[in-house]
């Protein structure tokens, strides 16, 4: 893999977890559920987990690099092109579905922009406490993983400079040396909050944190760079041989295809206070490295379908406008509840209005836009 910088099975990924999430939140998963017809999709929002793990993935790769190559990182690089990637979608949104909304209902319209330009999705009560007017942002409520996904940019480059700091200045140090530890801690954790928290815990940050960092680890464990610039312990090496042979196993990639699948279309939960979930981060991370490696030919083919590649191109701005137009079509004395082909025809218009505003906002804005960010990067991305 030495010397790729893009690789389109990613970007297929991306599509996948984005086309579950869309057919978890319409209407005709819901009529389905409902009337006990077929429960497919019932499990469509774990998409979000596998965006959390491949967002580790990649953007740990992506410090990394930066880091071996000038010593550092450009921090305030780092944060002006996640908001040259993130922004423009979110003003093409307001201007599309708040602006208007604005002259209907102010309190509303402003509340979901304020959620949405801070990021405070998964908080809103908390922002509440400081501004009692907000309202929760039924028009974005999906914002809630855009909002942990960039708390946790906010922190991770701090972290990372830490931590590489630390292990530049010692030599005998390997952070991947520290992974089974992680997975201890986050095994705790999942089960902690469970108890805790209850309903909450979906939405709760710092499990999700460990989600993307989980992605990280994977990414070090493959990452050349990293294993030239920091040479093993006898303890890392034992880590990452263990790691590699786990996760290129043939059987274990059937098994985490097949556990995806199931648990996307059925959602049967291994339960014992939310377990599925670190089964499910694993999983994921499974399916993400073997993307990017050639073990298995027809995987590849397939996540290089250039269909798929394009949606996961739109993917942000799929996710980002999915929800306020199926918002709108519930609440514009559109009937929602009758046949189910009514149901699904409804759906099928509502998803084509979703892609033409996608592929619209992408061409014409965040490509353009990503073009100059591109010409930013210090150094090119190397798994």
């Amino acid at each position: 893999m030495k010397g790729h910088t893009y690789y389109k099975p990613l970007d297929s990924l991306r599509a996948i977890a984005c086309i579950i999430v869309i057919l978890f939140h319409s209407d005709t998963t819901g009529f389905l559920v409902k009337n006990d017809l077929f429960n497919v999709f019932k499990g469509g929002f774990i998409g979000v987990d596998l965006f959390f793990v491949l967002s580790g993935f990649l953007i740990t790769n992506i410090l990394t690099n930066q880091f071996i190559a000038t010593g550092t990182i450009n921090r305030t690089g780092f944060y002006f092109k996640r908001a040259l990637r993130l922004y423009p979608p979110i003003l093409v949104a307001a201007i599309l579905f708040l602006f208007p909304l604005y002259f209907y209902d102010k309190i509303t319209a402003l509340s979901n922009l304020m959620i949405l330009l801070t990021y405070t999705g998964d908080c809103v009560m908390l922002v509440q406490k400081v501004l009692p007017w907000v309202q929760y942002p039924h028009m974005f409520g999906h914002s809630w993983s855009l909002a942990i996904e960039e708390q946790f940019y906010l922190f991770y480059p701090l972290l990372f400079l830490a931590v590489f700091g630390f292990m530049a200045k010692r030599k005998n140090l390997n952070i991947v040396s520290s992974f089974p530890v992680f997975n201890i801690l986050f095994i705790v954790l999942i089960v902690g909050a469970t108890m805790l928290l209850h309903a909450w815990f979906y939405k709760f940050f710092l499990w999700r944190f460990f989600q993307i960092i989980f992605g990280g680890y994977i990414a070090l464990i493959y990452n050349e760079a990293y294993q030239a610039a920091f040479p093993d312990s006898s303890f890392s090496a034992v880590v990452k041989k263990t790691v590699k042979n786990i996760f290129e196993n043939r059987y274990v990639f059937v098994l985490s295809l097949l556990t995806f699948a199931y648990m996307v279309f059925f959602y049967f939960p291994f339960d014992w206070y939310s377990f599925h979930y670190y089964i499910l981060t694993v999983v994921s991370a499974v399916m993400i490295l073997n993307a990017t490696k050639d073990n298995f030919p027809g995987y590849i083919k397939f996540l290089s379908n250039k269909v798929l590649v394009y949606i996961g191109k739109i993917s942000y701005g799929l996710y980002l406008y999915h929800y306020p137009v199926f918002y709108l079509k519930r609440n514009l004395s559109i009937d929602t509840s009758g046949s189910l082909v009514q149901t699904i025809l409804l759906d099928l218009f509502s998803i084509v209005i979703i892609l033409v505003i996608a592929i619209v906002s992408y061409e014409l804005v965040e490509k353009p836009i990503l073009s100059y960010k591109t010409r930013l990067e210090p150094v090119k991305v190397a798994l």
